[in-house]
């Protein structure tokens, strides 16, 4: 479809998967995709919000993952899925 079209930027492609470590991709995507790194928030960008801390202890805890804030979530609901999820994914 997106040979057909010749049109860039038909199709947004989200997810943590690394693709070049999948072994079930039999197709190349090679000048068909562009890779976004996404980080973890900053302390700088953190303290430009509604979710600024005063206590240093505060982020530690929760951590910096966008989601965390804007969603309101607990880190400790929402780290222990996240680690289970990345060992039984990603560990062998």
């Amino acid at each position: 479809m997106v040979d057909e079209r010749q049109q860039h930027g038909q199709f947004v492609l989200i997810g943590s998967q690394n693709l070049s470590l999948t072994e079930r991709i039999n197709q190349s995507l090679a000048g068909r995709t562009r890779i976004f790194t996404l980080l973890p928030l900053g302390l700088e960008e953190l303290h430009s919000t509604p979710y600024a801390c005063e206590d240093y202890r505060t982020y530690i805890l929760q951590g910096f993952y966008p989601r965390l804030y804007d969603q309101d979530l607990a880190a400790t609901d929402w780290l222990p899925s996240y680690i289970q999820t990345y060992v039984e994914r990603n560990v062998r």
